[in-house]
């Protein structure tokens, strides 16, 4: 089964991963809720987000109209 949002499909264990990081990271609750219930709202947040976390698939946070670290 693959969780969806606007940015991301990823698959239970790379959801896992996130999960395990989410906590450290700013607003890391709400932008994980929203991806889990498969919000597409939030999906550039979150893309943000996994980049903040070193996360592997994206090295380009830096190119997102979104602040980094920043809370809806």
């Amino acid at each position: 089964m693959k969780y969806k949002s606007q940015w991301l499909q990823l698959t239970e264990e790379e959801l896992r991963v996130v999960e395990a990081k989410r906590v450290s990271a700013p607003c890391a609750n709400q932008l994980h809720q929203h991806f889990v219930d498969g919000t597409d709202r939030f999906g550039s947040h979150l893309k943000l987000f996994i980049a903040d976390m070193r996360w592997p698939l994206w090295d380009d946070a830096r190119l997102l109209n979104t602040p980094r670290n920043s809370c809806f």
